[in-house]
């Protein structure tokens, strides 16, 4: 039974006629795979099988970033978690320049941390520099997306271990010889 419901929920947006665009969206509609129209909420006609239609949300949105490692200019180690938010400022220009947006805005935010903290010493890195010197590089892109905020939610200076085959370690300097 779910089958033929689902088959006939798909037949029905083939033939759709009219999309309907949202108040917290935007859309843009492709006719004949070059005539291109930026939709605002409303009701749009629509061509089947010569109309293609794409709509996002425009409120809004926060990624949590990976846990990040990064080494200082004075060879301190760094352990950073962040998250961005963003919203879609120019839905044109979105689809234009960026396939996957969740993607690569966080390659975008992890390269930007690493090129700063790489840049600096440890003193220099503290969360909040971190945080509005990357935001204040992001906004001079033109991706069709307005950077809102960019969080520091996990900081933590770390020591490093380098394991040696004999069975013993380095950490910052010292070598340290682990029982048998």
């Amino acid at each position: 039974m779910n089958y033929f419901k689902d088959v006939l929920d798909y037949l029905s947006k083939i033939f759709q006629w009219w999309v309907i665009v949202e108040p917290w969206e935007a859309g843009i509609r492709v006719r004949f795979g070059k005539k291109i129209k930026i939709l605002k909420a409303g009701i749009y006609f629509r061509i089947p099988f010569f109309d293609a239609v794409y709509i996002q949300e425009i409120r809004m949105r926060m990624i949590s970033l990976n846990p990040q490692n990064v080494t200082t200019k004075d060879g301190k180690a760094i352990t950073i978690v962040s998250s961005i938010g963003y919203s879609i400022s120019d839905i044109k220009t979105l689809y234009e320049s960026i396939a996957q947006p969740d993607s690569t805005i966080a390659n975008l935010i992890l390269s930007e941390i690493a090129e700063y903290v790489c840049a600096h010493e440890i003193f220099e890195c503290r969360p909040k520099r971190i945080e509005s010197i990357v935001v204040e590089k992001l906004k001079s892109t033109n991706y069709g997306i307005k950077f809102e905020s960019l969080k520091i939610t996990g900081y933590s200076i770390v020591r490093t271990y380098r394991f040696i085959t004999d069975g013993s370690y380095v950490a910052d300097g010292l070598t340290l010889t682990t029982k048998r």
